[in-house]
């Protein structure tokens, strides 16, 4: 009877153990599990606010869970910062050109809000760490929609990098793409006369315009002579505008860059003959403008800011010590 009760009370004993240690391992992965979720509600609100460098301890502690629907939502969000960093690291390695291209890349992956400002503050100071003629290239620049799109460079006045924009993509497309670059041109000279009217850009335009037409078809009087004068190894060059109602404008393009303007003739009328054009350029009232040029060759455009695409271009080959005269008269009735 005393053996029987013994076994009885440590059957009990036992019974009492064992409901105690499965009681006590519940309690521990209750709280391993309410843990996990803290971790990751925690990880998950850091994240959305792009706070990485909060975000990823908190989701790695989530991995670490009970939960595999907690444990598998943790790795995919890590994704999204650990995505960051590593464009980051890379971008911080590469010079601006390729930097650039590299968060565009990110930003057409569609990350968050969050994520996206962060990536447009990057690309943003990657486009002012130097001179965007040295950043931007003819493939950058086809991609203008999307550094529009993302809010990098536009060329909206509210941007004070606009007008830089479009004067580095006209140069850097103005070999592959001459129709794209003279389109730029053409919003500089009447939306950013300053920029376009720097010698940089002056110059640009003229050899573009030069690549783009040719001396053919010509149906206005337009001549140059010269004759020698002691100039000291300059050209001295005197435009006369003799064309009726219209103002005369030339970009000279060659060993030095100019941009002569010269007022419509007074009283002038059109005439028949190219001797009736030259006499006319020499009448008292015509307007001139004479400019001093290192002797050399030159490309001469015509620019009619209506018409860009209306140009025509001639090309001289300037002797030292020489006075050249250009007359430009009304158009010659040939009929």
């Amino acid at each position: 009877m005393r053996r029987r009760r013994l076994i009885v009370i440590v059957f009990l004993v036992l019974v009492v153990l064992i409901a105690g240690g499965v009681t006590t391992d519940r309690v521990l992965r209750n709280h391993r599990l309410a843990q996990q979720r803290s971790d990751y509600a925690a990880g998950l609100d850091a994240s959305h606010r792009a706070d990485c460098a909060r975000a990823l301890p908190l989701l790695s502690a989530a991995r670490q869970g009970g939960s595999t629907r907690v444990r598998a939502a943790a790795v995919q969000e890590r994704h999204v910062c650990e995505n960051l960093q590593l464009f980051q690291a890379r971008t911080a390695d590469q010079v601006p050109t390729a930097a650039l291209i590299s968060w565009i890349g990110y930003l057409s992956s569609g990350p968050p809000k969050p994520f996206q400002a962060i990536a447009v503050k990057a690309s943003r100071t990657v486009v002012t760490s130097g001179p965007l003629n040295k950043i931007m290239t003819a493939p950058l620049c086809r991609q203008r929609l999307e550094l529009a799109q993302y809010g990098i460079l536009t060329t909206k006045r509210s941007d004070p990098l606009a007008a830089d924009f479009m004067s580095a993509c006209a140069a850097a497309q103005a070999k592959s793409d001459p129709t794209a670059a003279l389109r730029l041109y053409t919003t500089l000279r009447t939306e950013y006369p300053k920029t376009a009217a720097k010698p940089a850009v002056v110059n640009a335009f003229g050899r573009l315009i030069s690549s783009r037409l040719t001396p053919e078809g010509v149906k206005s009087g337009a001549r140059i002579f010269g004759y020698p004068r002691p100039l000291g190894g300059k050209t001295r060059l005197v435009a006369r505008n003799g064309q009726a109602a219209t103002s005369l404008e030339m970009i000279l393009a060659g060993a030095a860059t100019r941009t002569i303007k010269v007022k419509a003739c007074k009283g002038c009328v059109k005439v028949s003959t190219a001797a009736q054009g030259l006499s006319q350029c020499d009448r008292p009232g015509s307007d001139e403008k004479t400019v001093t040029l290192p002797a050399g060759k030159y490309s001469w455009a015509h620019v009619d800011k209506k018409s860009m695409e209306n140009l025509w271009v001639e090309r001289w080959n300037l002797k030292p010590n020489y006075l050249y005269n250009y007359c430009w008269w009304s158009e010659v009735d040939t009929n």
